[in-house]
């Protein structure tokens, strides 16, 4: 194995996504935590979680935006691997973050509630995941409720998800005192004290005759999706921890199955042995299948070769104190600071000014970026999200990203008419970040309509103009223009104006014959002859 193939064999790309109020944001925090990524735990309650980081989302204490983090974990005797995590948010409106987030990632952990179990988003984010083709783990948080049910998940995995849910092992304690896990992979025993530290323990005689017969109904489920374990286990051989956990990886990574485990998040219970599930069953980009991408001289397979064509999706715009951010998954090549790529967006291409490697609201500047990584460009103010980079002298595209269409619009107009340019500014930077949010004008009545998915969207929308851009801003519905259609031709239609403001004053005699016509339209004819109206009146009698 060569160092590259190496080092890409050691990375995770993995999404959090579950239902809002699941514990998604709470376990991420947990997650960089356990890994020495940060040495405070924040709490979304308190408003200072480490990706919730934008004001809007400090305030409602949801997450609204997905933001990448980065992390380390080694698990057993293993080497180190990096973790990219992307916490994505639950709620339907801004379904658009998981959509794109799990375009470009290699696996995910979906989270479910014990207490809640399958609700309606995690059905959604689920279908999304497999859309995509994502193998998944599950972990079902918040085991120390009360009437939390791990079985009762398990159920509606298979039930409601259509699933084929693999429990790796057997939680400890009654009703809302969850304080243990049964590792039947590596047949051990985890109990957790109060601060969440974790004694294990190997199974002792009596403990290998009570959770035997459970291991083996693991070992049989996963072997029905594995020839390489069904024939170990029809061969009577011993099936080991090494052994078994290899087959989950394959049956997972095939979608066959799915691996589920337990835990409490927000009382640090169950994270290591997630952890050690992320490296021991998602993918590293190695085990994607190839992404394809059109070329000049038809479709082009692409490995993660950091040696191959350069290919990067750009899947995400956002704005912060450092400038424009463009988050890009490097499917293939090398990407350095000072080259200059093609767009398909942009037909003078790109330069490369800054890269960064992006840890919630803060950047770090790398020299270059290979195939598999996650990174983000700086500085690049008309980004398009879904546009290809690749070499200038072998463009190629990539699949893009597909937006559901907005459903509800809302009427904008500034307090000021001075702000006018500012709201239009403001208003294009949040449908840049935003491909699920749309700004147009209604042609009939003149309005500013911003159209998004939902009102909880909206009003995220307008509070950033008025938080980020300084605008106070009136809402209401669209106005609907009102149309009426003659329904027979109408001869010598007069109109009269008289108006004395000093002067001559002003004083108009217009006459207009209407006739209905059948497509619709309406369509103005000027029958004046010899000059008898000068020319300059002709728009206002139109108008």
């Amino acid at each position: 194995m060569n160092t590259n193939t190496q080092t890409l064999s050691r990375l995770r790309n993995l999404g959090i996504i579950a239902h809002i109020d699941a514990g998604k944001t709470t376990l991420t925090e947990r997650l960089l935590w356990k890994t020495g990524e940060i040495h405070r735990v924040g709490e979304v309650h308190d408003g200072n979680a480490t990706t919730d980081f934008s004001a809007i989302e400090r305030e409602r204490g949801i997450t609204i935006g997905a933001a990448a983090v980065h992390a380390q974990w080694a698990p057993r005797d293993l080497p180190l691997h990096q973790l990219t995590l992307i916490d994505t948010p639950g709620h339907i409106d801004f379904a658009i973050e998981v959509e794109r987030s799990l375009r470009v990632l290699d696996g995910a952990v979906a989270v479910f509630s014990a207490v809640d179990g399958v609700q309606p988003q995690s059905e959604t984010v689920w279908r999304q995941a497999r859309r995509h083709g994502v193998p998944l783990i599950a972990f079902v948080n918040k085991m120390d409720r009360i009437g939390a049910s791990f079985e009762r998940v398990l159920e509606q995995l298979q039930d409601k998800l259509r699933a084929r849910p693999w429990a790796l092992g057997v939680p400890l304690g009654s009703e809302g005192d969850f304080h243990g896990w049964v590792d039947l992979v590596d047949g051990r025993v985890l109990q957790w004290q109060d601060a969440g530290a974790a004694t294990v323990t190997a199974w002792s005689e009596a403990e290998r005759a009570q959770w035997q017969p459970q291991r083996n109904a693991l070992v049989e489920a996963v072997a029905d999706h594995d020839d390489v374990l069904a024939t170990a286990w029809l061969e009577g051989r011993d099936i080991d921890a090494a052994t078994l956990r290899a087959a989950i990886r394959r049956a997972t990574l095939a979608g066959a199955g799915v691996p589920v485990l337990a835990g409490a998040a927000f009382k640090d219970k169950g994270i290591e042995t997630l952890l050690d599930a992320v490296v021991d069953y998602l993918p590293s980009p190695l085990d994607r299948p190839a992404v394809t991408a059109e070329g000049e001289g038809g479709d082009v397979l692409l490995p993660p070769d950091p040696d191959g064509p350069l290919a990067g999706l750009l899947f995400k715009i956002t704005h912060q104190q450092h400038g424009a951010l463009s988050f890009v998954r490097l499917y293939s090549g090398t990407l350095k600071v000072g080259d200059n790529v093609a767009s398909s967006q942009h037909p003078q291409g790109r330069r490369i000014s800054r890269l960064v490697r992006v840890q919630a609201d803060q950047t770090q500047d790398i020299g270059q970026a290979v195939a598999g990584d996650i990174v983000a460009v700086l500085g690049w103010k008309d980004a398009v999200s879904g546009e290809t980079l690749s070499g200038r002298g072998r463009p190629l595209l990539l699949e893009s990203i597909q937006a559901q269409p907005p459903v509800l619009a809302w009427r904008l107009e500034p307090a000021r008419a001075a702000d006018l340019i500012r709201l239009a500014q403001g208003l294009a930077s949040l449908a840049q970040e935003d491909p699920s949010f749309r700004v147009e004008t209604d042609r009939e009545t003149g309005e500013t309509l911003a159209w998004g998915m939902g009102e909880l969207h909206l009003e995220v929308m307008v509070e950033r103009l008025r938080s980020e851009w300084k605008l106070d801003i009136g809402i209401g519905a669209p106005r609907v223009a009102y149309q009426e259609t003659p329904q027979r031709a109408v001869e010598g239609v007069v109109g009269r104006l008289v108006k004395q403001t000093g002067g001559q004053g002003q004083f108009a005699h217009v006459v207009l014959d209407v006739v209905p016509r059948d497509d619709g339209e309406v369509v103005f004819n000027d029958r004046i002859v010899g000059g008898v109206v000068p020319r300059n009146f002709i728009a206002a009698v139109e108008k």
